[in-house]
């Protein structure tokens, strides 16, 4: 009697995990490594856009072999995988477009910061780019902190 009330435990808690996996096969941000190194950031894309792991090695190859020594090239990549036809076709990409990156410049530290939100943050805040999902927000949003420069001192 123990061993199967054990063993129906065990059965509930694999078809919880699997669904809450595939609930989770969706875009998230936070795995995207915007600074990584090329492969390292190819594979988070898959992670974090299309919510899997690449098919395999070379497709990451092929995919890394376009990330050059700037922050744009990264840019462009992140949306080829966003405009697939994998990416777009999912469940996901069918939602409402409401939120904006916002651009904050911050006098004290010479620096901008920047935000996601679906309506204006006040009048020091600047949209953009938008509208998008919200997790594509904060992915942009990411991408702009890690490739922020610091400002020149004759830049307020």
């Amino acid at each position: 009697m123990k061993k199967k009330y054990i063993l129906g435990v065990m059965i509930i808690v694999a078809i919880v995990l699997f669904l809450a996996h595939g609930a989770h096969s969706i875009s998230n941000p936070n795995e995207i490594v915007w600074n990584g190194a090329p492969r390292t950031f190819i594979t988070s894309l898959y992670l974090g856009v299309l919510g899997r792991m690449p098919e395999n090695q070379a497709v990451v190859t092929e995919w890394a072999g376009q990330i050059k020594n700037d922050a744009s090239s990264r840019y462009r990549v992140f949306w080829g995988f966003v405009n697939s036809r994998e990416y777009q076709q999912s469940r996901w990409a069918t939602q409402p477009r409401e939120y904006y990156v916002y651009r904050r410049y911050n006098i004290q530290g010479d620096f901008y910061s920047y935000s996601v939100s679906k309506g204006p943050l006040g009048a020091d805040y600047y949209p953009q780019e938008g509208p998008y999902l919200y997790s594509l927000a904060r992915a942009l949003r990411d991408y702009y902190q890690t490739f922020a420069r610091r400002l020149p001192q004759n830049v307020r």
